[in-house]
């Protein structure tokens, strides 16, 4: 079953459902953005890979204190694209998310964002790059539960003159995994 916004209403607290429809689909952004590596040598490629897919997660982690979607970004490439348990985003669609959002939290919407990386594998070859990775991503707005659960994923990155940019990611939610999330 794919992983699915967890929806907590805490002390009788009730948002108009256009509301939560667009914080679910930002949610939905950002969870495709926190797919992101660290198994190789320092100084290669492949641990260049890991690093900013590693930093990538970092932005997303911190996007609520820097409100800003171009530290997040700067890690993809203009033709980014990605698929998240069937859903398709264009980093066009991505970036007005996280405008979107950025908006809500500077009139104060409360929010925390985790994206947490490990089992990095890259591989560098001419260019272009691949890693696989697991994704665990949580987002709350106060104690609204908004989105929590792991992932499997598949980046493909695209060296853009000194700089690894990711161009592609895949993931997919963790059946067991999910269904602890969406309970708890």
């Amino acid at each position: 079953a794919p992983l699915q916004a967890v929806t907590i209403l805490p002390h009788g607290i009730v948002f108009k459902e256009v509301r939560m429809k667009k914080i679910i689909l930002i949610c939905l952004s950002i969870w495709i953005f926190s797919g992101l590596p660290g198994v190789a040598t320092a100084g290669s490629d492949e641990a260049a890979i890991a690093r900013t897919i590693m930093e990538s997660a970092e932005a997303v982690t911190n996007f609520p204190q820097t409100k800003n979607y171009q530290k997040v970004f700067q890690f993809y490439t203009e033709d980014y694209s990605a698929i998240q348990d069937g859903v398709v985003a264009t980093r066009k669609m991505t970036e007005q998310s996280y405008r979107e959002l950025g908006e809500m939290l500077k009139d104060g919407m409360p929010m925390t964002t985790t994206a947490k990386v490990s089992n990095v594998r890259a591989v560098a070859s001419s260019g272009m790059g691949w890693a696989t990775y697991d994704t665990f991503i949580d987002v709350h707005s106060g104690e609204l539960a908004m989105l929590k659960g792991d992932m499997k994923c598949t980046g493909l990155l695209r060296k853009v003159g000194s700089e690894w940019k990711i161009q592609h990611e895949h993931c997919s939610s963790t059946r067991d995994l999910s269904d602890k999330a969406r309970k708890e």
